[in-house]
């Protein structure tokens, strides 16, 4: 067996070249592999029949066999301009970039795109093989386009891809096999021809259609294409040759896919009901898995998984949250009243390396089907943290906000929805509000100061983990908003065996319009003791001129306030004692409001059951 090959022709009354309708996905705002990722994970999710799909990518080099298969069956028959595929094919082994999915419906619906199908039938198969764009009508998941396809072909440097789908035709499933080029346009024999080619079996009045059955299947497999099990339904594509540039390697692409995902669909990584993510990533090349980070417990991304949990949350429940350090709440109109969507967000000390992570203070955007949009800068901390969150569209406007996007998706613009005069653009206005957000915070600066800015009272109590006793373990912080300089002390028990270690450095975070001093401790005991008839105390100190600490109120001023106890970023008290037995291992945080223009310390001191009682 081997397969027909078809060139379209131009209609007499004209057509688009194939190189056009590539193009027409413009000049996206993320890179070629991103967008690669983006557009081909959009298609699969769209195809879902499942709550939970599973999408793959594999690289793969073709053994001698299968390029025999590509030689004698695939690609029999060549188009006359097909230099570079027909020179490939005699001196080279291809490799294979395939993206695959199951859990989806698979191409269905009819082959032919002339006859119109019956109403509620699937036309998968015409709208991804045979027609260029997409219908206004059929608006699916995120898809408005149906011009990203294009992106498998620009990947592939013949411009071929193969491609292979299990779909239920009449309750059965059918195997589909057909071979795609979208490439130059051709003159031949004074002709021309739009550069769209397929490969298949030649069916009724010159109509190129798809090998069906146990061939198609036979061929996918041999391959390499497909791990589908004959009652499975899903698509795998098969991009033939990859352009791999300069020390590029089929490992790097990937990786860079793998490393994508995580970028643009880490909501669907995540196991929000306890029954798995909505997607299962797969990658791997010449069958050796690759790992996929997991955004919850990922340095950056935790940080936006964590932002996604609460946007929901006050999508669901119509009710702001300000649990400090985050935020949340509805966005909406004024004029007429209509939710727009869910802003949460948090600033946060970035860990080691954060600096060089692509989006340092960023709120991710995202409607239905929960694909990042795009990350929006937003204005830069003052006190020099990192920012981390998510603005969630309401799911009636879903729609609207999809019309504001550029073919790739990757981008709300609110001048492209062309409104009525006097109507109002919830595109823009929600674009604002989120700006407007972030433009109100209240800043201070707390950079680390030198020595030449610890002055009065902050440099006095600088020194408080020298000129303190006892148990209680002392960080400085802040004078007048000028700079940050912190010193603290270990501090061991009353000969119970239990000693407190503080951290010297104290972070500074904001909470509306209120500084925070964060002070990070870890307990050690040794073995044998009952952290049962323990409890730990914390006192926020203000830190006098002379060294001493003053516990109480100052006269006609503010005192520092115990806002909790965390651990892992999530509070675990707000009582001014704990149990010892609820303090883990591992490093604690205790935060504090700092009043203005006040240095401020803690004292930390365990006391035994009897001795508070």
């Amino acid at each position: 067996m081997s397969l027909d090959l078809y060139s379209e022709p131009f209609a007499a009354s004209g057509g688009i070249d194939a190189r056009s309708a590539r193009r027409a996905i413009g000049k996206p705002n993320v890179g070629f592999w991103e967008l690669f990722l983006r557009e081909t994970l959009q298609n699969s999710w769209d195809a879902r029949r499942e709550p939970r799909i599973t999408y793959e990518v594999s690289g793969r080099t073709l053994n001698l066999h299968q390029m025999d298969l590509l030689r004698e069956v695939v690609f029999h028959a060549l188009p006359a301009n097909a230099y570079s595929l027909r020179s490939r094919l005699r001196t080279r082994r291809f490799r294979l970039l395939i993206v695959a999915d199951s859990g989806t419906r698979g191409l269905g619906g009819a082959t032919r795109a002339d006859i119109a199908p019956p109403v509620g039938q699937s036309t998968d198969f015409v709208d991804f093989v045979r027609n260029i764009g997409r219908a206004e009508t059929k608006r699916v998941g995120g898809g408005t386009y149906g011009f990203g396809k294009g992106v498998l072909y620009d990947a592939s440097d013949v411009d071929c891809c193969m491609i292979y789908s299990q779909t239920l035709i009449d309750g059965e499933v059918e195997n589909r096999f057909i071979c795609v080029s979208v490439g130059d346009e051709l003159v031949s024999d004074g002709n021309r021809f739009t550069g769209r080619h397929w490969w298949g079996a030649m069916g009724e009045n010159g109509i190129l259609e798809p090998v069906r059955g146990a061939a198609a299947r036979s061929l996918a497999i041999e391959l390499g294409l497909t791990a589908l099990g004959p009652h499975d339904t899903g698509t795998s594509i098969a991009v033939i040759d990859p352009i791999l540039t300069g020390s590029v390697t089929l490992t790097d692409v990937v990786k860079a896919l793998s490393e994508a995902a995580l970028l643009w669909a880490w909501p669907h990584m995540l196991d929000k009901d306890s029954n798995g993510p909505t997607i299962q990533f797969r990658f791997s090349v010449d069958d050796e898995e690759m790992s996929v980070p997991d955004p919850a417990s990922h340095p950056q991304f935790a940080q936006f998984t964590r932002a996604f949990e609460r946007a929901t949350n006050v999508l669901t429940s119509g009710r702001a949250i300000d649990e400090w350090p985050w935020v949340g709440k509805v966005l909406q109109s004024q004029r007429p009243p209509v939710k727009l969507g869910a802003l949460a967000y948090r600033s946060y000390t970035p860990p080691a390396g954060l600096s060089s992570v692509r989006f340092p203070r960023h709120i991710a955007l995202m409607r239905d089907p929960l694909f990042i949009v795009k990350y929006m800068e937003v204005q830069e901390d003052a006190n020099g943290q990192a920012l981390a969150g998510v603005f969630v569209v309401d799911p009636e406007q879903n729609l609207l906000f999809s019309k504001a996007e550029p073919v790739a998706h990757d981008d709300w613009i609110p001048a492209s929805l062309g409104l009525e005069s006097g109507e109002t653009n919830k595109v823009r206005l929600a674009l604002n509000k989120i700006r407007d957000e972030f433009r109100s915070r209240i800043s201070h600066d707390v950079g680390v100061a030198g020595e030449e800015h610890s002055t009065g009272v902050a440099h006095l109590s600088r020194q408080m983990g020298t000129l303190l006793a006892s148990v209680s373990g002392y960080g400085a912080e802040i004078e007048s908003g000028r700079g940050r300089v912190a010193s603290t002390r270990s501090a061991e028990g009353r000969g119970n065996g239990i000693s407190v270690h503080q951290d010297p450095e104290i972070q500074m975070m904001s909470m509306g319009s209120s500084r925070v001093a964060c002070f990070s401790f870890s307990i050690s005991t040794v073995t044998g003791i009952d952290l049962s008839k323990f409890s730990i105390k914390a006192s926020p100190v203000v830190v006098l001129e002379g060294g001493s600490a003053e516990v109480d109120t100052p006269a006609g001023g503010e005192a520092p306030v115990l806002v909790g106890w965390y651990y892992d970023e999530r509070q675990v008290a707000s009582s001014q004692s704990v149990p010892l037995s609820q303090i883990r291992a591992g490093t604690h945080v205790v935060r504090v409001a700092q009043p203005h223009g006040l240095a401020i310390g803690l004292n930390l001191k365990v006391e035994s059951v009897d001795e508070v009682g």
